[in-house]
C-alpha cells in the first residue's frame, strides 16, 4: 500500500501449485529476510488446505509480531466465483469484473494445476485401522494428529463446496490454538470427531461427525419445536415438519430417508431418544412424562471399508452433504417464540 509517494503496508506471497507444498525452511528463511526489511507480512498459497487463514501447513518457530497467512487456491476461487455472483454489489467497476472472470476461467483449468482436496493423510486409514483392531492408542500419536488435520482439510473443503453451490460463504469451525489437542484427545479417548457448517438463513449449524469405530457418517441439524405447545403438539409439529421437507423435495428426501433418524432431546436427560423416521409413531410412547425441547433430524450412513479409504471417504462425505442440504437443509425451520404483547386490559 502506498499512501503520498510512501509504501505504508506490504507483504510477501509464495505461491505453490499442483502437488507442491509449502517449505518450512523456505517460509522461515522470508521470514527473517522480511524481518530485515521491515515487512511485517508473509502469504502462501497452495493446494493445502487450513481451517483459517491464520494456520499454516506447516509448523514454525514463534511467528510473534509477524503476520503469517495461508489461503488455498480452492478458497481463493470460491471467494472470486461468489463476486461475481454478487458483483452488483461487490464489483463496481466492469473491468475489474472482466478481470476476475479471466482470471477464475485460467485457474479452473485442470492445467493450472489447481485442484481441491482430493485424498486424506496416511494417518486417516492408519488410524481407522488400529480403532477396528481395538488397539490402544495415545493422544499424541502421529497417526491421530494425520487424522484431526485431514478433517480440518476435508471440513474447509466441504465447506468451500456448499459454499459454491449456494452462492454464500459457508463458515467451518471455528479453532484456536487448542483445538487440535483437544480433538486429538477426544479422538484417542471416544473414536470420533467432529465439526460444523454454519450457513447464513440455516435453521441452524450442519453438525458432521465421523466414528472410527462404527465406520459411520452422520450430518444433523437442531429445530426447536413450539415451546408454547404440549408434547403431543411438539411431535405432531416436527411430523409436519417431515411431512413438508418431503413434499418441497421430494426426490432427495425419499433418495435419504431410509438413512434418517430423529433425535428428541429431553429437558434434564443424559441422553436423546432416537427412532427412525420410520417409526417416528413411537416417539410419543418413548417420551410419555418428557419433555421435549428440540430435534435433531440426523442423516447417517455406515460407511464399511469405504471410511478407511483416504479417497472414497472424501467422495462420499462431500455427496453426503449436498444430497443432505437438498432434502433437509434448505427447508427446515425452527420454532421462535412470540413477541411479547402489550397487556392491554392493564
Amino acid at each position: 500500500m502506498v499512501i503520498k509517494g510512501v509504501i505504508t503496508d506490504a507483504a510477501f506471497f509464495e505461491m505453490k501449485n499442483k502437488t507442491n507444498k509449502i517449505d518450512k525452511e523456505q517460509i522461515e528463511g522470508y521470514i527473517d529476510l522480511s524481518r530485515k526489511l521491515k515487512v511485517n507480512k508473509l502469504i502462501t498459497i497452495s493446494n493445502e488446505f487450513v481451517s483459517d487463514p491464520s494456520h499454516s501447513p506447516v509448523k514454525l518457530k514463534s511467528t510473534k509480531y509477524f503476520s503469517l497467512l495461508h489461503f488455498s487456491w480452492t478458497y481463493l476461487i470460491t471467494k472470486g466465483q461468489l463476486l461475481l455472483i454478487d458483483n452488483e454489489e461487490n464489483i463496481s467497476s466492469p473491468d475489474q469484473e472482466e478481470i476476475m472472470q479471466e482470471a477464475l476461467h485460467y485457474f479452473e483449468n485442470p492445467l493450472s494445476g489447481i485442484r481441491g482436496y482430493t485424498q486424506m493423510k496416511p494417518g486417516w486409514k492408519e488410524l481407522s485401522e488400529n480403532v477396528r483392531a481395538q488397539n490402544i492408542l495415545k493422544p499424541n500419536d502421529v497417526i491421530i494428529e494425520e487424522a484431526v488435520q485431514s478433517w480440518y482439510e476435508e471440513e474447509k473443503d466441504i465447506a468451500l463446496l456448499v459454499s459454491r453451490s449456494l452462492g454464500v460463504l459457508v463458515k467451518s469451525t471455528t479453532r484456536n490454538s487448542d483445538s487440535q489437542k483437544k480433538d486429538m484427545k477426544r479422538l484417542a479417548e471416544h473414536n470420533y470427531i467432529s465439526g460444523n457448517l454454519s450457513i447464513k438463513g440455516a435453521a441452524s449449524d450442519i453438525k458432521i461427525t465421523a466414528e472410527f469405530e462404527r465406520r459411520t457418517l452422520l450430518m444433523s441439524i437442531k429445530i426447536t419445536p413450539p415451546l408454547d405447545k404440549g408434547p403431543k403438539a411438539r411431535i405432531t409439529w416436527i411430523c409436519k415438519q417431515l411431512e413438508n421437507l418431503k413434499r418441497k423435495s421430494e426426490e432427495a428426501f425419499v433418495s435419504i430417508e431410509n438413512d434418517i433418524w430423529i433425535e428428541a432431546d429431553i429437558k434434564y436427560a443424559k441422553d436423546h431418544i432416537k427412532v427412525k423416521i420410520s417409526e417416528l409413531d413411537n416417539l410419543a410412547t418413548l417420551s410419555q412424562g418428557k419433555e421435549i425441547q428440540a430435534f435433531h433430524i440426523v442423516y447417517i450412513k455406515s460407511l464399511g471399508a469405504n471410511f478407511s479409504s483416504t479417497k472414497k471417504f472424501i467422495v462420499i462425505i462431500e455427496d453426503m452433504i449436498l444430497d443432505y442440504y437438498e432434502a433437509i437443509v434448505q427447508f427446515a425451520t425452527t420454532w421462535t417464540r412470540p413477541t411479547p404483547k402489550l397487556n392491554q386490559e392493564q
